[in-house]
């Protein structure tokens, strides 16, 4: 949420919600025929569970979708074995990456804001 936020104060940009994650999958879809890329944001792991079907419909089409999923502290990743909040099962923290991963040209973890822009 903070990267969004920050995000949101570029003039240039604007969000625009929807009510689900697949909605606003299939709005990004259309979003990206009609203006050549699309940005959508979701929640870890649920969010992004809801999201996929679009996403890889979006891909086989070779649209141009950036996704946006929130995560886990960076903390959590090196953390025990014990589930937290929205992970799938205890050792699925890296799932929703996995999955995306699948379905995209390309996945990848920002883990630390220094080098994110990278």
């Amino acid at each position: 949420m903070i990267l969004m936020d920050q995000l949101l104060l570029n003039k240039h940009l604007r969000m625009i919600n929807m009510t689900n994650e697949l909605n606003a999958g299939y709005a990004a879809d259309g979003y990206a025929r009609a203006t050549g890329v699309a940005v959508v944001f979701v929640t870890y792991s649920v969010g992004g569970l809801s999201l996929i079907n679009a996403i890889s419909g979006a891909y086989s089409d070779n649209l141009p979708i950036i996704v946006v999923s929130g995560g886990l502290h960076t903390n959590d990743y090196a953390a025990s074995n014990a589930v937290t909040h929205h992970t799938i099962y205890k050792r699925g923290k890296m799932q929703p990456m996995r999955m995306f991963e699948q379905c995209t040209a390309k996945a990848t973890l920002i883990d630390n804001q220094n080098t994110a822009s990278e």
